[in-house]
């Protein structure tokens, strides 16, 4: 438990990728570490490392299937596969859209050996993953670029329903670049909201704080603390099924924040997110 021998900030793998098997699918739960206030349409989520997370892409994708989203060969069995640990841990691959090691079989070492990235990555996985990283990113080795960094206003998990509109493409649009981190969790194994999706506006033992602790109050500054956060800026007032977002999902949930929502918190008050580093 936190706490423990005065340590209160760590990542603890075997709860990151090993999630409750109520955790799976699209559901709402009590148990996840996140606040009671935020357990409704929400669940942990993790990388399938030990086992699938039995959301597949018509699941993710609110009746539509998103299979695509992803590149191969991940795209073919969205929520029912499983992966290694050196899928995302090894030595550098070029490749933007695959793991496999430079010089494939008799190419590079296969396994965690060493990289020139930090964490022994195969790809870059820093504050610039995002818009303008497709050759480097780790993330899109596997997911798509153009989808996900871009205005293509393909359909995602984050589909705005409000404005029959994909948010990742929305927010490409309007900031003009997007950054993994902004709203998505630093250590992406596993995490107590769905989607590895931060939320500012409870963060807890994980950050050395009270459990349902808003921060990033008042002001547009990130919000950083190891090893969860980084260049932070999310605050969720509602989760919602994937598909069925809303821009009043969005923004601080009352006092210390500002309490304000939707487009006026992010565009307009003093807690916007216009200009993130």
């Amino acid at each position: 438990p936190s706490g423990t021998n005065n340590l209160t900030q760590y990542t603890n793998q075997a709860r990151e990728f090993q999630a409750p098997i109520s955790h799976k699918g699209e559901v709402s739960t009590s148990d996840s570490g996140a606040a009671a206030a935020y357990s409704a349409n929400n669940h942990r989520s993790w990388h399938p490392v030990m086992d699938n997370t039995g959301r597949t892409a018509a699941i993710r994708g609110d009746g539509s299937n998103i299979s695509n989203n992803w590149n191969l060969p991940w795209r073919n069995a969205v929520g029912t596969q499983t992966m290694y640990c050196t899928d995302c841990h090894g030595s550098n691959v070029t490749s933007s859209t695959s793991v496999i090691p430079d010089g494939g079989e008799n190419g590079n070492p296969w396994g965690p050996h060493g990289s020139n990235n930090n964490f022994i990555l195969k790809g870059a996985w820093d504050t610039s993953t995002g818009s303008g990283q497709q050759a480097t990113g780790l993330c899109f080795k596997c997911h798509s670029y153009t989808i996900y960094a871009t205005r293509g206003n393909t359909r995602t998990g984050f589909w705005l329903a409000d404005k029959n509109e994909d948010g990742h493409s929305f927010h490409a649009d309007k900031i003009g670049s997007m950054r993994c981190n902004w709203c998505h969790v630093a250590v992406p194994h596993g995490w107590k909201n769905k989607a590895l999706l931060v939320n500012l506006n409870d963060v807890g033992p994980e950050a050395g704080v009270a459990a349902g602790t808003q921060v990033r109050n008042n002001t547009t500054a990130a919000y950083n603390q190891q090893p969860y956060y980084m260049n932070a800026i999310l605050k969720i007032r509602n989760f919602r099924a994937s598909g069925q977002w809303t821009a009043a999902d969005c923004g601080s949930s009352g006092a210390p924040g500002n309490g304000q929502s939707g487009r006026d918190w992010m565009r307009d008050s003093n807690e916007n997110c216009k200009t993130p580093p």
